[in-house]
């Protein structure tokens, strides 16, 4: 997640603009029908927030609360994750290990960018 703050820090200088960070959150398979099936995602909502909090220049009030937010819970994120209702969904379909590895932070330099429809390495 640095790797990508720190390639959006140079873009914004090099391009002058700004940056935006996306929380994406997931579809609930199990929503009432009238219900909006769009959950907001902690572990998507925790990434923002690291993310945000490495990005330099003004951050909205949105951004504030994310970076809040992980700043609040860096030290327990990967207990929040597997506590989390994506994170008990993923361990009752037999994916713990995916849970264990996807509530590292800053494992990985890669930075994705999506490109014809996919992402690569950036």
């Amino acid at each position: 997640m640095s790797a990508t703050a720190n390639k959006a820090n140079l873009l914004r200088a090099e391009l002058g603009t700004n940056i935006t960070v996306v929380s994406c959150g997931e579809k609930w398979p199990d929503a009432l029908k009238n219900e909006d099936k769009l959950r907001p995602s902690i572990e998507d909502y925790l990434g923002a927030g690291i993310i945000l909090s490495k990005l330099t220049g003004s951050k909205s009030p949105e951004a504030e609360v994310c970076i809040g937010a992980y700043e609040y819970s860096k030290n327990k994120i990967s207990e929040l994750i597997w506590d989390s209702a994506s994170g008990r969904e993923l361990r009752e379909r037999g994916y713990e290990q995916d849970v264990i590895h996807c509530s590292q932070v800053d494992i990985t330099t890669v930075v994705p960018i999506l490109h014809e429809n996919k992402f690569i390495r950036l």
